[in-house]
Formats: C-alpha cells, sequence, structure tokens
C-alpha cells in the first residue's frame, strides 16, 4: 500500500465521517422537531379530555334538571286535575245552592202568601 492510496482511502473514510455526522444532526433535529410536536399534540389532547370532562358534567347536570322538570310538570299536572276535580265539585255545591236557596225563596214567598191572605 502507498501513502496517496491510504491518502485517498482517509480522504473517503473522513467524507464518510462528515456524511454520517450530518445524516445524525439531521435526525437529531428530526427527533426535537416531533417531540416539539408530541407535546402540542399531548397538551391539546390533554385541553380535550378536560374539555370532554367540562362537558359531560354538564350533560349530567342537563339530564338531571330535566328529569328535575318532568317530575315538577307530572307534579303540576296532578295537581291542576285535583284543583279541576275540587272546582267540578264546588261548581255542583254551588248550583245546588243556588237551587235550594231559590226554592226556600219561593217556600218562603208561599208561605208569606198564605199568611197575608
Amino acid at each position: 500500500m502507498d501513502v496517496a492510496s491510504v491518502q485517498d482511502a482517509l480522504r473517503d473514510f473522513m467524507q464518510k465521517l462528515r456524511d454520517a455526522q450530518q445524516e445524525r444532526d439531521n435526525w437529531r433535529a428530526q427527533v426535537r422537531h416531533l417531540s416539539s410536536w408530541l407535546r402540542e399534540v399531548e397538551r391539546e389532547r390533554a385541553r380535550a379530555q378536560s374539555h370532554v370532562r367540562l362537558l359531560k358534567t354538564a350533560l349530567a347536570q342537563a339530564e338531571e334538571g330535566w328529569r328535575q322538570a318532568e317530575r315538577e310538570v307530572g307534579s303540576a299536572q296532578a295537581t291542576r286535575a285535583l284543583q279541576k276535580e275540587v272546582l267540578q265539585r264546588l261548581e255542583g255545591e254551588y248550583l245546588a245552592s243556588v237551587r235550594t236557596a231559590g226554592q226556600e225563596k219561593r217556600r218562603l214567598q208561599v208561605a208569606r202568601k198564605e199568611q197575608l191572605d
């Protein structure tokens, strides 16, 4: 082996070393970029999960509010039905009282007329 061959081999080796170092640096830059991107995506995922938890809580509260409203509507409907029933009964009693009062008035008028005659 002569000196020129060794120098050529050494130059080739140095070029391959520089190429390998450049490739290593490129891969490191790519790893830094992907690591940064991954951290951002993980932050976004954490924010989304937090938002989902808030939405689930809000949904559960809304559903409970809906159930409460349905119970109150049912209660109001039952109360209204009872009020209607009581009102009908009172109207019936009122009409019966009016009839009775009319009959009593006529009876008194007849009795008074008989006393005057």
